[in-house]
């Protein structure tokens, strides 16, 4: 094996070059000949050692690279990236990502995790709309309220909220239609305020165009009464 870093495998002492390139290698300190089948095996010896060499590599800069991302919490992350990626994952594994992603601060990973549970539990949808208004992605939200009206989701703060996001993208017909739903259904002093402003405000941007922002999501139909 040594052969392949340029020595004899018996005496250790160093092969000229040009030698070694020889079909047939011959040690010129002690004599030792290389075999066909000895030349194959240090050959195969030394891509086993490189593989495993470059494969150590490659862990190495993975793990130090999870270290960056997810500091202390890498040895939780794994296991869950790894039954994540072979489709293995529980709710509960979605929670402790949604956790981790928070606590590093990575919204885009928690969003992800929240939007897994939603598949499974369409109450979950609620908390995902949340989270995307608190990050100011209203479409994002609208969607995602539109999705749990539509699997016959019933809430007058859900309600209200879409009406918000509904707003914030200029479907201002939509979301007053919503507004409207949420003072015709008699909620508490609060929720009742904030509808009526938010009607309010809603008709002066309508009346003001210069202010509405880009249209572009579909709306899911009237509010159920």
């Amino acid at each position: 094996m040594m052969l392949s870093y340029g020595f004899c495998p018996r005496c250790s002492q160093r092969i000229e070059t040009e030698r070694a390139r020889e079909a047939v290698v011959v040690c010129a300190a002690c004599g030792f000949v290389l075999s066909n089948s000895e030349h194959r095996l240090a050959a195969n010896s030394h891509h086993k050692f490189i593989t495993v060499g470059v494969a150590f590599c490659a862990l190495l800069i993975g793990a130090l690279v999870q270290i960056s991302i997810w500091d202390s919490y890498w040895l939780e992350v794994i296991p869950l990236q790894i039954k994540g990626a072979m489709g293995a994952s529980k709710d509960s594994d979605f929670e402790k990502m949604a956790q981790i992603c928070l606590e590093r601060k990575r919204m885009n990973c928690a969003e992800d995790a929240y939007a897994h549970l939603a598949k499974k539990d369409p109450k979950q949808l609620l908390r995902l709309a949340k989270f995307q208004i608190s990050r100011s992605r209203y479409r994002e939200a609208v969607v995602t309220y539109r999705n749990f009206f539509l699997l016959g989701g019933k809430d007058l703060d859900a309600s209200f909220n879409y009406a918000r996001a509904l707003a914030q993208i200029g479907e201002y017909d939509e979301a007053s239609k919503y507004f409207r739903y949420i003072l015709s259904s008699h909620p508490d002093a609060v929720l009742q305020a904030a509808a009526q402003n938010g009607y309010e405000k809603a008709q002066r941007d309508r009346r003001n165009p210069s202010r509405a922002p880009q249209r572009g999501i579909a709306s899911v139909g009237s509010p159920r009464q």
